[in-house]
């Protein structure tokens, strides 16, 4: 057990920043009320207009857009901690990745659009980057926590002043002022770091696991299936890394025998609770389960598009203009905005050499946790694998980790902090000790 450090004055800016950054980038405050299916039809006509002329962008998306320069550039010039980059073998795949992504450009089929991709790409980059050297690892979780509750808060804040109509399948679910799978994405940001902090330290225990459970109640809210199986995995690959394998194989056992005692009760039960059951996984969603909500023929329809350019994809944001958005819904018959699949996004994008090298740095950051974990036994580190395993469960369905969005800010900072060299006085202070404040 271990008490947590404090958090520095430049943190606590930075994360007001942040989440400042977030409320331009992805909260739509103009479509508060609306149903998702009017916000889509929207964003498909911003979509057009900005394509023909990028200052149609909306003034809070630019004003974001600048503030995550402004916050890179504060990283950047203030003073540093110790920053080691301990991993040449991961600098050396990051650069591999960014380079070829940055290459595409080269044969985009859409340069223009290309060009502004790859400049979200820069500026987010630089942005990940200082934060990496200005914060430490710990430090860098309590940071996101911060500006997640707080975006979390304004959705709800929304959602209570204004209400909703947004219904799925007669199922209701939280949007506020933002689309509800980003909303559960921030929900899952926050319950990871509270679950390892509520199992495997002392301090604020109480606080941790009401977090955690309140950061669950939000993504059941938002019926978002992906995020709840993100968050489950989180969890399960912290505990993991955190026990070591021997106890995590008997405690996963002893959970096996609960599951499988649950199954039975289930079966016994007869067709009634087990359709109860699968209700309750679906999150009483219904609609076109069997299709994974018409992914797998969005997913097909990608991939007949991604034989034509399988090795280089058709450059990094150059695939999904009007003309493609429309031969796809005359084959599917909905219209789609990108892959919902972050795989197939990279596919399309800058093709299989693209995707096998994001693959890389993933796994690779992965193994980075594992390493650092049995060297320093510190609680963050676990964290980070957690929020990485997420990460890539939610990249089966959503795309957010390889856009230049949230999402993708997010997880660049955790393959980031996982390249870095652990430093002794970030460590957590010992149980007996006072508590350690970054300052």
């Amino acid at each position: 057990m271990s008490r947590l450090p404090s958090l520095s004055t430049a943190a606590w800016c930075v994360s007001i920043a942040l989440w400042l950054m977030f409320c331009g980038m992805m909260h739509d405050f103009r479509s508060v009320g609306f149903t998702q299916e009017m916000i889509d039809k929207e964003l498909i006509e911003r979509r057009d207009d900005l394509a023909a002329d990028v200052n149609t962008a909306l003034i809070e998306r630019k004003l974001a857009f600048v503030l995550a320069a402004a916050i890179a550039a504060f990283c950047w010039i203030s003073p540093g901690r110790n920053y080691r980059w301990h991993s040449p073998t991961g600098a050396v795949l990051i650069a591999c990745g960014l380079s070829w992504m940055m290459a595409s450009y080269f044969w985009s089929d859409s340069r223009p659009e290309t060009a502004k991709e790859l400049l979200r790409v820069g500026v987010y980059s630089a942005l990940c980057f200082g934060l990496v050297r200005r914060f430490p690892p710990l430090e860098l979780v309590f940071l996101l926590i911060v500006a997640s509750l707080l975006s979390i808060a304004v959705a709800v804040f929304c959602e209570v002043y204004v209400g909703s109509s947004d219904f799925v399948d007669e199922v209701y679910r939280l949007n506020g002022s933002m689309h509800p799978n980003s909303l559960s994405r921030f929900a899952v940001y926050t319950a990871i770091p509270a679950a390892a902090f509520a199992l495997f330290t002392n301090q604020y225990r109480l606080f941790w696991i009401t977090l955690l459970l309140g950061s669950f109640v939000i993504i059941q809210l938002t019926a978002c299936r992906t995020s709840l199986g993100s968050a489950v995995v989180g969890i399960v690959a912290l505990a993991a890394l955190h026990l070591g394998w021997k106890r995590f194989v008997m405690t996963s056992a002893v959970g096996t025998a609960f599951l499988g005692l649950l199954l039975l009760v289930i079966g016994v039960g007869g067709q009634s609770m087990a359709r109860s059951a699968g209700d309750t996984v679906a999150m009483g969603r219904s609609e076109s389960v069997s299709s994974l909500t018409g992914r797998l023929p969005l997913w097909n329809a990608l991939l007949e598009r991604a034989e034509q350019h399988p090795l280089v994809g058709y450059g990094y944001g150059a695939f999904w203009n009007s003309e493609k958005i429309a031969s796809i819904h005359r084959q599917i018959g909905w219209y789609a905005g990108h892959s919902h699949n972050c795989y197939v996004e990279l596919l399309v994008n800058i093709g299989a050499i693209g995707l096998l090298l994001f693959l890389a740095i993933g796994v690779f950051a992965f193994y980075r946790c594992v390493l650092l974990t049995n060297q320093t036994g510190e609680i963050v580190y676990p964290i980070l694998g957690g929020l990485l395993a997420a990460s890539f469960m939610n990249g089966l369905t959503e795309v957010g980790c390889v856009l230049p969005r949230e999402h993708a800010i997010f997880s660049g900072l955790f393959l980031l902090a996982t390249m870095r060299s652990p430093v002794n006085e970030f460590s957590i202070a010992p149980q007996t000790g006072p508590a350690e404040s970054f300052e």
